[in-house]
């Protein structure tokens, strides 16, 4: 990989991850750039979704007395959730 796309990934990375900090939405940032470095669009969605996770899951961890109680409701909505995108995912 050449220093100057490195630089451009390390750059959007950075700038991405206080986006995501301040309001959210590093994806704006980061995608593009992947685009821009030549990644194929599927591999660059791919890559971003993966890479902003680790956020995700720690915002959610965060503002855990948010999150709904773990009742037969969020049972049935998580299960829903999963054999609809897997069926998504099949298809």
């Amino acid at each position: 990989m050449e220093p100057m796309v490195m630089a451009l990934l390390f750059a959007a990375g950075v700038v991405g991850g206080v986006v995501n900090a301040i309001a959210g939405g590093a994806t704006l940032i980061t995608f593009p750039a992947m685009l821009a470095a030549g990644l194929p669009p599927v591999v660059a969605n791919a890559s971003n979704a993966v890479a902003i996770s680790p956020g995700h899951l720690l915002a959610a961890v965060a503002d855990r007395e948010k999150l709904p109680a773990a009742d037969r409701r969020l049972a049935l909505s998580l299960a829903a959730a999963t054999l609809g995108g897997i069926a998504g995912a099949l298809l």
